[in-house]
């Protein structure tokens, strides 16, 4: 239920000991799929601490507050 600005760490992610902070804005690469000024509501968590996640699996649900 918390609201989260496109630049706050959602959460961590680490691959041989090497951690990389996600966030919305990490998604905003060639165009700009969460925009700047928008804030967003996280519905859902998929995953758990320490859980082992492949590529594309669903790790957040998220809605745009209005």
């Amino acid at each position: 239920g918390d609201v989260v600005d496109v630049g706050e760490t959602l959460c961590l992610m680490e691959a041989m000991k090497l951690f990389d902070e996600i966030s919305l804005s990490s998604f905003n690469q060639n165009d700009e799929l969460y925009p700047i000024d928008q804030r967003y509501r996280i519905e859902r968590v998929n995953c758990t601490s320490g859980q082992l996640v492949n590529a594309g699996d669903l790790l957040f649900v998220i809605k745009p507050v209005r």
